[in-house]
């Protein structure tokens, strides 16, 4: 990158010192920004490099435009006809930057995003505003066009719109790993080119347009901004697809933007009242009416969403008692079935397992929630799945102690849309069922210990002889009772017959020999 930036710099040097050689350095300068971003595909070779050759073959045509532009003026000094080639290349330009951008936005983002679409419809109606109100009315109105010119002019200005707007769409939501630097140079770039392309048309229409001027370097940046996102490493995560966790909290900056958006209409209705006479009411009327229907839309979805966050809250409160409640894991895996029916829906199609500890190690290891294929449920815990569906796996351990002890892991398999706006409400619900696990394990080895205390307690004080004889005929076990019989109760290690009447050896073997025919192998008490 360090390379590109420095050849740049001397190229737009060049051009701006060197009248004589401005077309092919312009030339250079667009070639070396589509030439980056094919080397960026090849070297970091992402999920996917078709979106970013189309993004290529985009500035290749966007150059090609110009330097027709520039060669005609340059040397043969004559004037550029409208519509000539060069248009011809422009227009192609903006199709292609649409479907490369598309490309990108169908990796990055799978699934339906209503609340991501309905805030880029919010931005990009508040910016087409002052577009069609500054430029796009003005060439409309323009004396002296023909029907081809004034398309074409027009065209120009929502090709920008229609760029921005994919842009847009591709940093909505913001990545969950933070800003993406290549994403960030995508949206300087196309910033730049829509301001630039519309301070050319109001020259144009000023007639004060002159090439070889400052304002070139708008495009110059825009063609290095674009190459540079290509070549930073961060590319790769731009067509990775990332599932996106619903949140109802909107980031500040994103509602910062939109509140800005909302306020272009009656900025530019003022600034009409103010300095003459206002003469696009209607239109400002049109996008003010479209705004706020978006907004509301907006609104209306965060309220639905509002909603099914109060329900799982409710089924995580009935889980929670029911949590409490359980004193066997079958019961705490019924509790967390129900939980999970309830919080997905019963029409979503899921299967809930519980994995204990020593199954989380080779099949569940991550110490976090994180989304997995199916194939680690097991071929039965996957049958009557769809086969979209996808496994979201919790480890049963609190979310604020990642490292404690792990009780196990609750595998949740369905489809990922649920499962991602489900993904907080289900990872609390492991937490508690992990606690719920050990409080069962607590109780059980409580109990245990309870059984074992009253059997020894039981064994000392009782006042018939208790004898635990092995195979061998040898005592491994002697009640403390024994001493009463037996004159000593240090009995460990010697032969039983030997301590009996040599009248009772005989019964007491006839005995021991049915023992061990009817009952089980090992030791044996008497």
């Amino acid at each position: 990158m360090t390379a590109q930036v420095t050849f740049l710099a001397l190229a737009t040097a060049v051009y701006m010192s060197v009248p004589a050689a401005r077309a092919p350095v312009w030339a250079v300068i667009g070639l070396a920004g589509a030439a980056a971003v094919v080397t960026g595909a090849q070297v970091h070779r992402p999920t996917r490099r078709w979106p970013w050759w189309v993004l290529a073959a985009g500035l290749v045509a966007f150059v090609a435009g110009d330097t027709y532009y520039n060669v005609l003026e340059e040397y043969f000094h004559a004037s550029n006809p409208f519509p000539s080639p060069a248009d011809a290349c422009y227009l192609v330009t903006y199709p292609l930057f649409a479907l490369g951008l598309w490309g990108l936005v169908r990796q990055r983002r799978a699934g339906w995003d209503l609340p991501s679409v309905l805030d880029a419809l919010i931005i990009i109606a508040g910016l087409a505003l002052p577009v069609w109100v500054y430029l796009v009315r003005p060439l409309a109105e323009a004396e002296g066009l023909t029907w081809q010119q004034r398309a074409i002019s027009i065209a120009y200005p929502l090709g920008d719109v229609l760029v921005l707007a994919l842009l847009t769409r591709l940093l909505l939501p913001g990545p969950p790993g933070g800003p993406n630097r290549s994403v960030q140079l995508l949206v300087a770039g196309t910033v730049t080119l829509l301001a630039f392309d519309i301070a050319y048309g109001i020259l144009q229409l000023n007639a004060t347009w002159q090439a070889g001027t400052l304002l070139d370097a708008g495009w110059i940046v825009f063609y290095s901004a674009w190459g540079l996102a290509a070549l930073h490493s961060s590319m790769v995560d731009v067509t990775a697809s990332q599932p996106e966790r619903e949140s109802l909290r909107l980031p500040r900056p994103r509602l910062v933007g939109l509140a800005v958006v909302t306020l272009i209409a009656p900025a530019i209705l003022l600034y009409e009242g103010l300095v003459s006479s206002t003469h696009d009411a209607p239109v400002i009327a049109a996008f003010s009416g479209l705004l706020y229907l978006l907004v509301i839309f907006r609104l209306w979805g965060m309220v639905v969403a509002h909603g099914r966050a109060v329900t799982r809250e409710l089924a995580l409160r009935e889980a929670g008692a029911s949590l409490v409640a359980a004193v066997r894991p079958k019961d705490v895996a019924d509790a967390c079935e129900a939980a999970v029916t309830r919080v997905l829906g019963p029409s979503v199609p899921h299967r809930t397992t519980l994995l204990p500890p020593e199954r989380v190690a080779g099949r569940a290891s991550h110490r976090h929630t994180h989304l997995a294929s199916p194939a680690e449920l097991g071929p039965d815990a996957g049958d009557e799945l769809p086969e979209e569906a996808a496994v979201l796996v919790c480890p049963m351990v609190h979310p604020d102690r990642p490292k404690g002890e792990s009780m196990g892991a609750l595998l949740v398999a369905g489809p990922a849309e649920s499962l991602l706006e489900t993904w907080g409400s289900l990872e609390i619900l492991a937490s508690h069922a992990g606690l719920a696990m050990q409080r069962v394990v607590l109780r059980q080895e409580v109990t245990r210990r309870q059984s074992e205390a009253y059997f020894r307690t039981l064994v000392r004080n009782a006042s018939d002889v208790i004898l635990i004889v092995a195979d061998d005929d040898t005592v491994r076990y002697a009640s403390p009772s024994a001493e009463s019989v037996f004159g000593t109760a240090d009995l460990v290690g010697l032969p039983l017959p030997g301590l009996l009447d040599a009248r009772d050896r005989s019964r007491a073997a006839r005995e021991l020999r049915e023992v061990r025919d009817h009952g089980p192998s090992g030791t044996h008490g008497h």
